[in-house]
Formats: C-alpha cells, sequence, structure tokens
C-alpha cells in the first residue's frame, strides 16, 4: 500500500521512481564529463556576473550618498556616517574671512563639545571684535551663523569652561570670561546648552585701561566655585576672582600675579578641598614654568615648580602651553612647547604640587612646531595632544604649516605616529580643542592668519562616545567617522 502512494506521489509529480536493479545500473556507467574549456567559461561567466553586480551595487551607492549630499547642500547639515563613508577629508570653514587673530590667539580655551555631533566654538570676529558663538549639529561637518555674546564692545579675548570639563560636573553650562576694550572691564557669562540661552552679562572687573596683551581664563572647580584669573594691563591691573553662587556675583579674593607679562591658565584642583583652584604658570622673568596651587579656604597661593623654558612667553601667534583634568584621578595633564621655534613637547602629570611626573617627550628639539592644545576620552584615559607643525621640522611656522596630532594609551609613556588633522598647509596659528569626555569630540580648530579663516577638519576628526537619545530610547552610537 505504502508503494502503491509512492509511486502515485511520483506520477504525479512528473519524477522517475527506480528500482534497485535500475539504480545500481545507472551508477555504474560511465559518466560523459565536459570538455575543461567549457568548466573554464562557465567560472568566468559566474565571476562576470559577480562583477557586474558589484559594479551596479556601487552605482547605487553613490548615486544615494551625491543624493545626501545634495540634500545637505540645500539644508546645511550632513549625516555623521556620510562624513566617514564619502571621506569629506577636506579642512571645513567655521567662519570665513572674519576672525581677529590677535584676540583668538590670546586666548587659552574657545571650543566645546556636549556630544559627538554638537559643539560650540567662540570667535571675536575681524572689525568691530564682537563676541560670538557659533554652533554644529553634524560634528562639525557645518556651522550655524554667527550668535552674539557681546557685540559692539571691542572684546578683546576670551576664555570658557564647560561644565563637565571637572571631574563628578553635571550641568549643560558653558562659562565665560572676556576682556572688553571700551570699558576695560572683565566680565562674565553662561551658554546653557540644554536650550542655547545666554544668560545675563555680569561685570567682574572695572579697570582703568586694556592694552595688547591683556588675558583672562575661567574655570570651574569639582566644589562648584567659578574662578576667573586676569591681566588686561600689562601687570598693572591683574586679579583673581571667585564666584560662590555659580556666577551670578564675583569677589576679589588672593591675586597669583606676579610681574608685566607672566601668564597663566586656571583649572580645578585636585586636592581634598575640592574648591581648591590650580594655574599652570609661565614666569617670564625667570623662564620658568610651575604649578600654583590656590588654598580655597585660607585664600591664598603656593607654587611648586615645574621646568624651565627658552620662550614659551604668551606671543601673537598663540599659546605654548595648554592642560586638561583626567577624570579618573582627578591629575591634571599639561602639555607645552620649551621654545617658539626649536623647542621641544613636553608632557607631564600632575598628581599635586608634591608629586610632578615628566613623561615621555612627544618631540624633542623640533623647529616649526608650536600652539598644542590637548584632549582626553575620560572612558579609556586616552589622552590626544595636537599641535602645529610636522614633527620632523620640514615645515615652516608663520607660513606653511599642517595641524597634527598623536596620543596615549599609557599616561604618557609611549605615543602614536603623527596623525595628520589638517590637509592644507597654511600659515596656521593657535589650535583649541575641547578638554575631553564621556561623550565628546576631539577636533580642534586652527586658524589661517593670512585670510583671517578659522578650521576644523571633521573627517580627521575622533567621535567620543555617543549622542544622547532623542525623545528616548538607546544612545546612538557613532560609527565609521575619524579615528
Amino acid at each position: 500500500m505504502a508503494d502503491t502512494l509512492v509511486s502515485r506521489h511520483a506520477r504525479e509529480h512528473g519524477r522517475r521512481r527506480w528500482t534497485a536493479p535500475q539504480r545500481a545500473l545507472h551508477r555504474s556507467r560511465p559518466r560523459e564529463r565536459l570538455p575543461r574549456e567549457l568548466h573554464e567559461r562557465a567560472r568566468e561567466l559566474r565571476r562576470d556576473l559577480y562583477v557586474q553586480k558589484l559594479a551596479r551595487l556601487r552605482a547605487y551607492s553613490l548615486l544615494a550618498s551625491l543624493a545626501l549630499c545634495l540634500a545637505g547642500a540645500a539644508t546645511g547639515t550632513y549625516p555623521l556616517w556620510l562624513i566617514g563613508l564619502v571621506g569629506l577629508m577636506a579642512d571645513a570653514l567655521v567662519i570665513d574671512n572674519d576672525v581677529t587673530a590677535g584676540a583668538l590667539n590670546k586666548s587659552d580655551r574657545t571650543q566645546a563639545f556636549t556630544s559627538p555631533s554638537v559643539g560650540y566654538q567662540f570667535i571675536v570676529l575681524g572689525g568691530a571684535q564682537d563676541l560670538v558663538y557659533r554652533k554644529t549639529a553634524d560634528g562639525g561637518a557645518t556651522w550655524g551663523s554667527d550668535v552674539a555674546v557681546l557685540a559692539g564692545e571691542t572684546v578683546s579675548q576670551v576664555s570658557i569652561w564647560y561644565d563637565k570639563w571637572a571631574s563628578g560636573g553635571t550641568g549643560t553650562r558653558i562659562h565665560i570670561a572676556y576682556c572688553e576694550d571700551n570699558g576695560h572691564n572683565v566680565n562674565y557669562n553662561y551658554l546653557d546648552t540644554a536650550s542655547d540661552t545666554l544668560g545675563t552679562e555680569v561685570e567682574v572687573f572695572d579697570g582703568a585701561s586694556v592694552t595688547a596683551e591683556d588675558f583672562c581664563s575661567i574655570a570651574k572647580m569639582r566644589g562648584g566655585n567659578i574662578v576667573i584669573a586676569f591681566d588686561i594691563d600689562q601687570g598693572t591691573e591683574t586679579g583673581f576672582y571667585r564666584s560662590t553662587d555659580n556666577g551670578a556675583t564675583f569677589g576679589a579674593r588672593a591675586n597669583l600675579n606676579e610681574a608685566t607679562f607672566d601668564h597663566y591658565s586656571v583649572y580645578p584642583g585636585g586636592d581634598a578641598d575640592t574648591n581648591d583652584a590650580w594655574a599652570i604658570f609661565v614666569d617670564r622673568s625667570a623662564n620658568a614654568i610651575s604649578l600654583k596651587v590656590y588654598d580655597d579656604s585660607g585664600d591664598s597661593w603656593s607654587e611648586a615648580a615645574i621646568t624651565g623654558f627658552t620662550d614659551v612667553s604668551m606671543r601673537t601667534e598663540g599659546f605654548g602651553f595648554c592642560a586638561a583634568t583626567r577624570h579618573s584621578d582627578n591629575h591634571l595633564i599639561v602639555a607645552f612647547f620649551t621654545a617658539y621655534d626649536g623647542g621641544s613637547l613636553l608632557v607631564y602629570d600632575i598628581t599635586n604640587a608634591g608629586t610632578i611626573t615628566a613623561k615621555t617627550n612627544i618631540t624633542t628639539t623640533i623647529d616649526d612646531m608650536y600652539n598644542p592644545c590637548i584632549f582626553i576620552d575620560q572612558t579609556t584615559d586616552r589622552i590626544y595632544v595636537g599641535y602645529i607643525g610636522k614633527n620632523d621640522g620640514s615645515e615652516t611656522l608663520d607660513t606653511t604649516v599642517t595641524p597634527f596630532f598623536v596620543y596615549s594609551d599609557d599616561d604618557g609613556a609611549t605615543w602614536s605616529a603623527e596623525q595628520t588633522y589638517g590637509e592644507t598647509a597654511r600659515n596656521h596659528e593657535g589650535m583649541w580643542s575641547d578638554l575631553g569626555g564621556v561623550n565628546s569630540r576631539f577636533i580642534p580648530s586652527f586658524n589661517d592668519v593670512a585670510n583671517a579663516d578659522l578650521y576644523v577638519n571633521a573627517a580627521n576628526s575622533v567621535a567620543v562616545g555617543a549622542d544622547p537619545p532623542a525623545g528616548g530610547g538607546s544612545r546612538r552610537l557613532l560609527v565609521g567617522v575619524g579615528r
């Protein structure tokens, strides 16, 4: 019965049912083999079909990328994945022909990223020297229009501090200090990045005059105090002011300045008192760089030597030193050149005034390098250091130099090979980056003095962490962008 059903099934479906002897006879017959030439031809046909299919896929991908590029040109935004896919390698303008290089070059910190996609660049414009910021929402590929922080008052220098640059920081404000020529003032304001709203300007210091080498520096302590240090009149009008109410008011505290043309930048201290402050102090008269420690409870300063130098003076060509706090241990990582041209790029790890550790030099006695910036991936503790000028001394400062960077995964014991950041050699002076975070982007800005331009390079930047979810949901990881 079973055999009948199987046979009927085979007949209905047009299949031949073999008996055992028939199968044995079939298998015993010699099989005819195709000539080798036909096998080769069949293989070639299969390969040709594969190549044609791959070419069609590439053509579709190119058309899709072109469509996205055209859409981006119309809207002013580009998808982050497209930056990595297409490789928009060229330096991208943040602002064209409207930067006051002298004012920007005196500024210690001008850029902050709140996520890998969203960042803010503060700029002193040419002409009237208005202080503005520009915002990116696509990882630096494109930037928005100017948003005025202060207009019509001739701003000569700016310094910023983002809440999350201090370990444990959870705020959303970028704190802003700036020197104003018209009123001879040092002022404070903030930008709340949660809503992109500016606060109300606060006068910190009312001076008598402002000179060409004025500067100020702002930082927020781990304990919440905000401090501003400044010299607006070549050593004549200097000060150190503190706010204990998140920038609503400021009061004078013990001064850290010593002499004319000293220069310094302030940071959160790493000591037990979370409102103590540290300052990297460049003593021009002694040709030395040191750590100054502010005791908040005692309102006093102490000093610990770091090393000597040849020429790290604040120049019109920009800063020769930079620093950032590593959140995992509250150490301050400092990078600086021992001379403007022909010096060494040194790195120090500062635990406290009693423990300052020299790390491996990034370069030793190399010509035509300057303008360091520093960024720390606060998840992995990787340290990035950017600079202007190739590390073999083959470029020329003040003429044609290119931005580069290196990184270290072992606290500066070893450094990577030099990584190209900028794509075009120009008369670049100054380099500024975010100081790092858990979710941020290493994308230094650098200016072209000859053309009053400010650039970044999104394709050669490094995304750290992820963007926050939009309207809830999971975090969006960024892949395929930068290194």
